[in-house]
């Protein structure tokens, strides 16, 4: 099952490439490969994961953008063109964000690699809000959303305002982690009540200051073991990066339980015509 996911934020600056990187990266951890698209310019993606040296940051998807175009490239030569930045984990992201490109080739090549490249989970930090007419297309295309927000007023406000609107076709998919939470703030249910969702679909992530060193130092890659090794000083994060992986695996059970009925309904459906 591959796992297509799509990470919005209502606010700049409150975490959403932190969050991302260490979803990704806690993929790969566990054995399952997986890779970051984004397309913001100045995206700090490479630098978390101590990458500071790439020549030339589009070279491989302009390359990707032509053979597209030239109808020369299959879905498994994508990760050629992606930067493997954890060759013993099978970790892979890959720069949209290239000034040259127009909007509509940039959207081009985004949408063609997020529905083929071959990762077990592809994951998309998106710098647009999810009412884009882009967003609206990828949208349709993610087997999960998470909306990662802060405890501000205006950035709960924004991702329930969302929450509420039209923009999904679904919410059954769509997930909020709270960034930087505390409890002593407000606790997680009455955090749901509050932004109007089930508490099933909110999830957090507790602030550790390891995290924001971990991301200044380059080395935001070297905390997943430390979590899941369930380390003293990232201990709290254990069981939030579990809670956020269950939510994305949760669409692998909804589809496997559909599969299953639509197959016990067929077999119903034959004995029923067989006993006629």
């Amino acid at each position: 099952m591959a796992f297509k996911v799509l990470m919005f934020s209502p606010l700049h600056n409150i975490g959403l490439t932190t969050v991302t990187a260490m979803i990704a990266h806690t993929f790969a951890y566990k054995g399952f490969t997986s890779m970051i698209g984004y397309t913001d310019v100045y995206n700090a993606i490479p630098r978390y994961f101590g990458v500071t040296d790439l020549d030339d940051p589009t070279r491989s998807i302009t390359q990707v953008i032509r053979m597209v175009d030239s109808n020369s490239i299959n879905s498994k030569d994508i990760l050629k063109y992606a930067y493997q930045y954890d060759i013993k984990h099978k970790a892979y992201f890959m720069n949209f964000g290239d000034s040259r490109l127009n909007d509509t080739a940039q959207h081009r090549i985004l949408d063609y690699v997020f529905t083929n490249v071959p990762t077990d989970l592809t994951i998309l930090d998106m710098s647009e809000a999810p009412d884009n007419g882009f967003a609206q297309e990828m949208i349709q295309k993610a087997t999960s959303i998470f909306i990662v927000t802060d405890l501000s007023d205006k950035g709960l406000m924004i991702a329930k305002n969302w929450m509420e609107s039209d923009l999904f076709p679904s919410l059954d998919d769509v997930y909020i982690i709270l960034n930087h939470y505390e409890d002593v703030v407000i606790p997680w249910k009455r955090m749901a009540d509050k932004l109007n969702v089930l508490p099933s679909h909110v999830c957090k992530l507790h602030h550790n200051p390891f995290i924001t060193q971990a991301s200044l130092n380059n080395a935001l890659h070297t905390l997943v073991p430390l979590i899941e090794a369930h380390e003293p000083k990232v201990a709290n994060l254990n069981n939030d990066l579990k809670e956020i992986n269950q939510a994305i695996n949760d669409y692998a059970l909804q589809k496997r339980n559909h599969i299953n009925f639509q197959d016990a309904l067929a077999k119903l459906q034959r004995k029923t015509h067989i006993g006629i």
